[in-house]
């Protein structure tokens, strides 16, 4: 977007000109030569932030947040907010409101329609929950994720539990990346006993040929301390 002082790719109605500037303060685009108004009440489609540093700029573009496999959605469906008034404030008429709220209900149940979308959706809310109480990173979170999208695709959680799964998911990511969290932590925060979440832990290293790694004792002393 052009800044106060830039010229603008116009011409001007009035004299013909094309020293066309535009007003950030007021949104407007003015003649230098005569001063008419060529356009108004232009949308900014620039950052809402302020960027410092070339390095900054570029590591903030104008985007939502990224995707993620922790989601069930990996974070791109879409959510349509309380229904009353507009952009503006204004309620909306009745019969608008109807139409809305008729339109939230398939949206949300157009992200659930599917056995697979029901699955992940009460998966990955096990996953969080018990990644939150054990402060697991989001890195290792989300590697979790991923193997269980691997287990729901291959069909071997066919016949188990979802918590197991997702206990046993989050203990192989926990290995795979030398994260100090043992299977009684794991058991403590889940509903599933520790010989179902083992059991799991066993059948996700073959069918899946994962490899962990065997744990540091150094990295359990910070833990510890």
């Amino acid at each position: 977007m052009k800044t106060l002082g830039e010229t603008v790719s116009h011409f001007c109605s009035e004299c013909g000109g094309g020293d066309l500037v535009y007003d950030q303060d007021s949104g407007e685009i003015i003649c230098r030569k005569c001063g008419l108004v060529v356009e108004e009440s232009t949308i900014d489609t620039g950052p809402e932030w302020r960027a410092f540093s070339l390095k900054e700029k570029k590591n903030r573009p104008r985007v939502g947040p990224p995707s993620s496999l922790s989601f069930h959605d990996k974070g791109l469906s879409t959510m349509i907010g309380p229904i009353g008034r507009d952009a503006l404030g204004r309620r909306i008429p009745q019969e608008t409101k109807y139409k809305m709220f008729r339109l939230k209900k398939w949206n949300r149940r157009s992200m659930r329609n599917a056995a697979e979308d029901r699955n992940l959706s009460k998966a990955m809310g096990e996953l969080q929950r018990i990644s939150e109480k054990l402060h697991i990173p989001s890195i290792v979170q989300e590697r979790a994720a991923l193997i269980y999208r691997k287990t729901l695709k291959r069909g071997i959680i066919r016949g188990r539990s979802i918590s197991s799964m997702v206990a046993a998911s989050l203990y192989v990511a926990c290995r795979m990346t030398q994260t100090p969290r043992t299977l009684d932590e794991v058991e403590r925060h889940s509903s599933i006993d520790k010989k179902d979440i083992a059991r799991c832990y066993r059948l996700l290293i073959k069918e899946l040929n994962l490899r962990t790694l065997v744990p540091k004792a150094q990295l359990r002393v910070p833990k510890i301390a």
